[in-house]
């Protein structure tokens, strides 16, 4: 159960992205980072020079050349993707349930009111399961959303031993 819940609260997906692309958030809100770890929110808006994110605590620009990462959180993504992955795991679970309990069988003294096959316990396993991981999944992923990340690609290989929240395992990995 705890294995369980510790994957329920760890739940969310992270995209990585070129910091190029950041185009895309264009109108948002976004967390804007530097490359000391200072981190702001910010709001993208497009200019000539491409785009540029306005600092919404202290007004004015984000110098571009400090800007290291771009977070943007969207949490109707999260939503749509924890019912994706939370139906999937919750369907599977239903079937191998449902075909590890084996077929019915009736007793030849006693009455019979109900009996289901494997292939059944593992179609109502799975529709069950599904509906109810799908709407775990549903509210999990609403609540932490769906997280790209726009980032400097690095002129060299590095690792980084305590990564950012979203990495596996607090390890991530740049190339």
């Amino acid at each position: 159960m705890r294995a369980a819940l510790l994957v329920v609260a760890a739940a969310g997906c992270t995209h990585n992205k070129n910091i190029t692309e950041a185009h895309e958030v264009a109108g948002e809100t976004v967390e804007v980072e530097g490359q000391y770890g200072q981190a702001v929110t910010a709001v993208g808006v497009r200019s000539p020079e491409g785009i540029r994110f306005y600092d919404k605590a202290n007004g004015g620009l984000v110098p571009a050349h400090e800007i290291y990462k771009v977070t943007d959180v969207s949490h109707f993504r999260g939503a749509i993707e924890g019912l994706g992955i939370g139906g999937g795991i919750g369907a599977a679970t239903g079937v191998i349930i449902g075909l590890a309990s084996g077929d019915d069988s009736c007793d030849p003294d006693g009455d019979c009111f109900l009996t289901f096959s494997a292939a059944d316990k593992a179609m109502i396993g799975g529709v069950v399961l599904g509906v109810l991981g799908g709407g775990l999944g549903l509210i999990v992923g609403a609540m932490k959303g769906s997280a790209t990340i726009y980032e400097r690609t690095p002129s060299q290989p590095a690792v980084r031993l305590i990564g950012p929240p979203g990495s596996v395992g607090g390890v991530t990995f740049a190339f």
